[in-house]
């Protein structure tokens, strides 16, 4: 395991100041201009949390840009870099295991989050401990080519009359009264998930069976749901999605098959309730 320590340069916010509470695992494949974005927003978004950041190359070219990246960020990073593509999965794990923050939170290198967006989720998780997932609003960015920017990308995820998980309220705006309401949900997506380390370990963490990924996110919600867990949407964190930032081929319709077959106990038709 090739590990990159960077040296604080005596500005901005350091994870080593005191003991991290959230651990922010980044599993990246490209493209560099998003990775570059999602590491600047990060102190801002945690606030007053202290926080440590594992960035797992999953075999991505050569590795020599995203250690230049990962240099010119002024404060630490831990640099872990797979020997082959291993898909989000088994990325993210993998990162998981290099550091024990009480917190985890997985994030997508195409997502920017907000100010504050980081503290506010673990304030929620502080106050509510059934709570075991918790994902923010996501919006689309300027130049989208997937929704009219600034409107909704990701407001939790619901199951429709298939049994099917899907992304609701998407292009609704972002201050539509539904889409800024906190509920418990079915799942939530991977782009940007905390979880309690706890609660990962107990379960494996996301399961390898999904490969380069597509369900791993929600068959971890589903998980945590039968162990009598909750997983909430809340908007008062929020980010940007660059969706399609990170460009992997996923066995989609495969792993829905391999997902409604695992989980068809515990569909309950959700949307209905919302609109």
């Amino acid at each position: 395991m090739s590990r990159h320590r960077h040296k604080d340069s005596g500005s901005g916010k350091k994870a080593s100041l005191a003991l991290p509470v959230v651990d922010v695992v980044i599993p990246y494949h490209g493209p560099a201009e998003f990775m570059r974005k999602c590491l600047a927003a990060i102190p801002a978004a945690a606030g007053n949390v202290a926080f440590n950041v594992v960035v797992v190359d999953d075999f991505f070219e050569d590795g020599q840009e995203i250690q230049k990246i990962v240099s010119d960020i002024p404060w630490h990073i831990t640099l872990v870099r797979n020997k082959q593509n291993m898909g989000f999965g088994a990325t993210c794990n993998r990162g998981a295991r290099v550091c024990g923050a009480r917190y985890v939170l997985f994030l997508n290198s195409d997502v920017e989050l907000l100010p504050n967006s980081i503290s506010s989720m673990i304030d929620a998780m502080n106050q509510d401990p059934t709570i075991s997932v918790v994902g923010p609003k996501l919006l689309f960015p300027e130049g989208s080519p997937y929704g009219p920017a600034e409107t909704v990308q990701h407001a939790g995820m619901e199951i429709n009359i298939r049994g099917e998980p899907f992304h609701i309220f998407i292009g609704w705006s972002r201050n539509h009264p539904k889409v800024n309401k906190p509920r418990t949900v079915p799942a939530v997506t991977g782009a940007a998930f905390m979880t309690r380390r706890d609660d990962f370990n107990s379960v494996d963490g996301f399961d390898p069976l999904w490969g380069l990924g597509t369900a791993e996110d929600v068959d971890y919600c589903m998980k945590q749901v039968s162990r009598g867990k909750h997983i909430l949407y809340l908007p008062v964190a929020e980010g940007y999605h660059f969706v399609g930032g990170s460009q992997t081929r996923y066995p989609l319709q495969q792993n829905l098959m391999i997902f409604k077959a695992r989980w068809g106990g515990y569909l309950r038709w959700t949307d209905w309730e919302l609109w």
